[in-house]
């Protein structure tokens, strides 16, 4: 999974443990895809 597809943060890069803790569940990621499947280029 690339987080940062939707998180332009450098940081996040190399805080990927954070990231994953700031990021939503896979259920709200879903939801995010659909509200903004520009930013998250899954397919």
């Amino acid at each position: 999974m690339l987080e940062s597809d939707f998180e332009p943060d450098p940081e996040s890069d190399f805080a990927d443990e954070d990231s994953e803790e700031e990021l939503a569940p896979s259920e709200e990621l879903e939801e995010l895809t659909l509200l903004a499947p520009d930013r998250l280029s899954v397919r």
